[in-house]
């Protein structure tokens, strides 16, 4: 997949080439943002044309709010599942005020200029200065320029939306499974291994930690099982995300107990799946106390292994 970080450069290099386009934030590219790139791809395909997903660095709020969600995704994550779904290109931007004060005219004249013959949008994008634009503004400028627009309706779950903002809400309610269910995947961070402060070890459960970003979202602070994937391995454990409120409280991190592995991980990239919440974080009266509550934790992770590998 190529991608460009200005109009510019994109309009340089497909100079003349149809374009498909599809606009948004994409924050955890769930199962709705799935259904735009699927329809974006084929429409492409249909159309001899070049699948452009147009997204931004950070999210919009981050300017128009002054206060943007935490994030479900970095851009590099987001990028990867583009190119992974068959998407041809992307124009990553930085959301700066220029770009947030063109009136919606502009700002789709600006996507006509590079060439998009088809722009599909879902059912509740707004663009624009003041994100005035909605979708009847780009049907109507669809059809006084000469091109396709298209609209796609909402995906739905159990009768509920489907949006980055429930997945997010579910998430820090600890509900990972209906999470997984809007995301069409388990919930995953990717961090590389830091060093701690070795306590895990000498507990009896040695841990790698892992410590995102500060504009990225955790799930509840809490214990979970969870899939990990390390050096192309793949391996079953716990997950404490969480302040480690026994001892002297600290930043939030992501400490991982892998079951049945030695092997040394520093450094390494490890991309964490949530898969089922055991409980909630909290204080015990002393380390040993928390050491027999995370064998009655390791019981139940062991528990639910033999329930994801079976077969």
């Amino acid at each position: 997949m190529r991608v460009w970080s200005s109009f510019i450069d994109l309009k340089l290099d497909l100079s003349g080439q149809p374009l498909v386009v599809t606009v948004g934030n994409f924050d955890g590219v769930h199962r709705g943002h799935q259904v735009l790139l699927h329809r974006t791809k084929a429409v492409a395909q249909a159309d001899n044309g070049f699948s452009l997903v147009v997204t931004f660095k950070l999210h919009t709020s981050a300017l128009l709010r002054k206060a943007a969600p935490l994030l479900l995704m970095s851009a590099e994550e987001k990028l990867e599942f583009f190119s992974t779904m068959g998407i041809a290109g992307c124009l990553l931007l930085e959301f700066t005020p220029e770009l947030a004060g063109l009136d919606p005219e502009e700002f789709l004249l600006r996507l006509t200029d590079l060439g998009a013959k088809t722009i599909i949008v879902g059912h509740d994008f707004t663009f624009g200065k003041g994100a005035v634009g909605n979708t009847d503004y780009l049907l109507d400028f669809a059809g006084r320029h000469g091109i396709d627009a298209e609209v796609v309706p909402p995906v739905t779950v159990d009768g509920v939306v489907v949006s980055s903002s429930h997945i997010r809400s579910l998430l820090q309610a600890g509900q990972v499974t209906k999470a997984r269910q809007m995301l069409n995947r388990p919930f995953a961070v990717s961090a590389p291994v830091i060093h701690g402060e070795r306590r895990g070890r000498t507990l009896g459960f040695p841990t790698a930690n892992l410590r995102l970003p500060a504009e990225r979202l955790l799930p509840k602070y809490g214990v979970y099982f969870v899939r990990c994937h390390i050096r192309g391995q793949e391996y079953y454990g716990l997950a404490n995300v969480g302040v480690k409120p026994t001892f002297a409280p600290a930043q939030s991190l992501i400490e991982v107990y892998l079951f049945d592995t030695t092997e040394d991980l520093y450094g390494a990239k490890m991309t964490v799946e949530f898969l089922e919440f055991l409980r909630a974080e909290r204080r015990f009266s002393s380390p040993a106390e928390l050491v027999k509550q995370m064998k009655r934790d390791e019981e139940e992770g062991r528990r639910l292994l033999a329930l994801y590998t079976a077969g």
